[in-house]
């Protein structure tokens, strides 16, 4: 990226960012984080993955042409 267009890209995320923070901040901290938890689901529980073997690389019969 030439380096007038990558200062324009950087100047829109830096100009987002502040408008994301700004916005956060207009939020009451009441509405941020219920005073009450709500009931949690406990996460499901994860099974171990199989190994597998690696792959091994066999050439097919005849693939190195005849040899005769």
């Amino acid at each position: 990226m030439c380096k007038p267009h990558w200062n324009q890209y950087t100047s829109a995320l830096r100009k987002a960012a502040l408008a994301r923070k700004a916005a956060e901040a207009e939020v009451p901290a009441e509405e941020e984080a219920p005073t009450e938890p709500g009931p949690v689901e406990a996460p499901a529980p994860t099974r171990p993955r199989a190994r597998r073997e690696p792959k091994v690389a066999t050439p097919e019969a005849g693939s190195q042409g005849d040899a005769g």
